[in-house]
């Protein structure tokens, strides 16, 4: 499906922004006339307004509410729920297992350099602040396998966003399955969405973004026309720095970040906008776009180390603003490189071991199931086969 294609596109350029997001310190230095980070150069202002990496991390939760839902939409049973949930932990897990495990490797190889490329420039704070301690490799294996999912970021900042896509998944399969065949599942989640986001401030409103990315599907009309590109373009540039935004957290008191308010709704108009027209499809659907698509969750999982190691270890040794240049390429070139070694192998692995699991646990309940008339080769037959979307 071209639509389909079009979102794994907008999920690409999405990771990419993440990864230039987080390279602040280098733009920074780039940017700046001596060599020293900067925030006042015209460049780096730009920089920073164009490039948002929370709100592509809430398009990406808007995007995977979309996506999950597919199969189930297009069956209608509430087994495709179930399978949905018994999969996604173990089609995360070895990409941010992965991800951890690399980061050790790294360390062991390459090292870390930030705090050393953070001094050379000048100063940045959180440049310098990752990765304080030693890191083991049985600590990757907790964090890989559990620890990411409890909020354990020490070894990969990026991997806050896993728990939140879990439970995300959780949230839209429970509530798909009580609400979704009803005409009045856009109203319901939007009701829902207000309660999370009452009750759970930030994080509510991420939960919420997998409810309005299944409504997209549900209630098409619900889509946006292309004029509401603008808004969403201008609402992703806001920071928690800006002017407006300060402007109205000084004056109202809400349980959401004005900055997260504004890439939320800026993901779910982005979004939307993307699935009603046929031109920005057919643009998101280019071989390079596509790539970047295909390797965006590996990518998403592993440029921080890399950045933090063989990136920062260029701008050590060769300095300035041609130094910080080179570790920007570095950073890119590097994180694709292994992105898409990691997608080729592992990541498609981990989409087989996902549909295994699944199957084998459905096939397990069925069977231990009261007899329902069906017989067993047919019940078996259902459950053999679970092939996810392309995004998922």
């Amino acid at each position: 499906m071209q639509h389909v294609k079009s979102l794994d596109g907008l999920r690409g350029i999405a990771a990419l922004i993440v990864v230039l997001f987080h390279m602040d310190a280098f733009f920074g230095t780039v940017f700046s006339p001596d060599g020293l980070y900067t925030q006042s150069t015209l460049g780096w202002q730009i920089y920073r307004r164009a490039l948002n990496g929370n709100f592509s991390v809430a398009v990406f939760f808007v995007l995977s509410g979309y996506v999950l839902i597919l199969k189930y939409a297009k069956f209608g049973t509430k087994n495709d729920l179930r399978a949905g949930a018994l999969k996604r932990y173990f089609r995360l897990t070895p990409i941010v297992l992965a991800s951890t495990l690399l980061a050790v490797g790294l360390q062991s190889v390459i090292g870390f350099h930030n705090t050393a490329a953070a001094r050379i420039i000048g100063g940045h704070q959180w440049l310098a602040s990752a990765y304080p301690t030693q890191l083991t490799w049985l600590g990757a294996l907790k964090c890989g396998l559990i620890g990411a999912y409890q909020g354990n970021v020490q070894y990969n900042g990026p991997l806050w966003t896993i728990r939140l896509e879990l439970l995300g998944s959780f949230v839209l399969f429970g509530f798909a399955g009580l609400f979704y065949k009803s005409r009045f599942f856009l109203i319901y989640a939007l009701i829902a969405s207000c309660f999370m986001s009452l009750l759970f401030n930030n994080d509510g409103l991420y939960l919420s973004l997998f409810l309005i990315g299944a409504a997209f599907h549900k209630h098409p009309k619900s889509r946006f026309s292309v004029w509401w590109l603008i808004p969403a373009m201008v609402l992703a540039t806001e920071n928690p720095w800006t002017p407006e935004v300060t402007f109205i957290r000084e004056r109202i008191n809400t349980p959401i970040d004005i900055d997260v308010l504004c890439h939320s709704i800026a993901a779910i108009l982005m979004v939307g906008v993307v699935l009603n027209s046929k031109h920005l499809q057919n643009a998101l659907s280019g071989p390079v776009i596509l790539f970047l698509g295909r390797i965006s969750f590996s990518l998403y999982a592993v440029h921080l180390p890399v950045m933090m190691s063989a990136g920062t270890w260029v701008m050590v040794h060769w300095g300035g603003r041609f130094g910080a240049f080179a570790a920007i390429v570095t950073t890119i070139i590097v994180s694709v490189m292994i992105a898409f070694i990691l997608t080729e192998t592992l990541d498609k692995w981990a989409q087989k071991l996902a549909n295994l699991v699944a199957s084998r646990l459905m096939r397990a309940d069925c069977l231990e199931a009261p007899a329902t008339g069906i017989s067993d080769g047919t019940r078996n037959a259902m459950f053999v086969n679970f092939t996810p979307p392309e995004l998922e």
